[in-house]
């Protein structure tokens, strides 16, 4: 028992090294061709696999301490750093801007936006959902919009949420979905996803089919591929009229009110 919860340490470990790594790479424009390479020799493998240890040492589990182990996921931490460095001259990362495509709340001509990446499953989702919302009750020029950033891994079934949600657009009900989606779950079933389409009105078989077929995979892993590009690397992430918001996003409620007071 003290071996498996070593080892699930040491992934823990390493998958806040290579994340944090990973972020670094994206943000300081690096190549993504680069980055790819990078991920392929470092990605961690999760703890839901306890026969594995991080960075597909698997043949080490239980045979080999954390502390033996643990200077190889901080050396490969050096080596993204001295990629970093090698590779200045790479993609810069952007926020794409809002477009017709986007899921938007709030003033129809704002002062100031928010894109907010998130993750149905993501309890910092939830918590943060409450205060936006009082935030655009408040200031009637203020303007919400949500992107997908679901990670599947930490909340099962997340992505099949986004889709969900994507159906539910189709129907005109993304932001009634959106309320019924993000309320503190951090998994989510085919069963349950069905009766949410239930609740929205949408017909069950073609909410079922729209799940089993991943109609509405690839619009969700735009918005994805969207965020990796800007640097987004975990949730809720928000930009501020183009920004992201480095910090708790607890600052937006001192934030917006100074943006908005500067606006008018």
């Amino acid at each position: 028992m003290a071996e498996a919860q070593e080892v699930c340490h040491l992934e823990h470990e390493g998958d806040r090294i290579y994340r944090r790594a990973i972020a670094s790479l994206f943000e300081d424009g690096i190549d993504p061709m680069v980055i790819l390479r990078w991920k392929d020799i470092f990605q961690p493998r999760g703890c839901d696999r306890p026969h594995a240890v991080a960075h597909g040492h698997a043949r080490r589990a239980g045979r080999e301490t954390f502390a033996a182990i643990a200077p190889r996921h901080r050396a490969n931490a050096g080596s993204a750093a001295e990629i970093r460095h090698a590779y200045r001259e790479g993609v810069p990362s952007e926020l794409i801007p809002v477009g017709a495509d986007d899921h938007v709340l709030g003033a129809a001509d704002p002062g100031l936006t928010l894109v907010e990446y998130g993750d149905f499953g993501c309890p910092f989702c939830f918590a943060s959902n409450l205060p936006v919302r009082s935030l655009l009750d408040r200031y009637d020029s203020l303007r919400l919009v949500w992107r997908h950033f679901p990670d599947a891994e930490l909340h099962p079934g997340a992505d099949l949420a986004a889709e969900l949600s994507e159906l539910a657009a189709a129907h005109g009900k993304f932001w009634e979905a959106h309320a019924l989606l993000l309320a503190g779950r951090e998994r989510f079933s085919e069963e349950g996803l069905v009766s949410v389409a239930r609740q929205l009105e949408i017909d069950p078989e073609e909410a079922e089919a729209a799940l089993r077929e991943r109609s509405f995979r690839a619009r969700v892993l735009e918005d994805v591929d969207g965020g990796s590009r800007a640097g987004v690397h975990g949730t809720p992430t928000f930009f501020v009229d183009g920004e992201r918001l480095e910090g708790p996003w607890r600052q937006l409620a001192q934030i917006v009110p100074a943006r908005l007071g500067e606006a008018s």
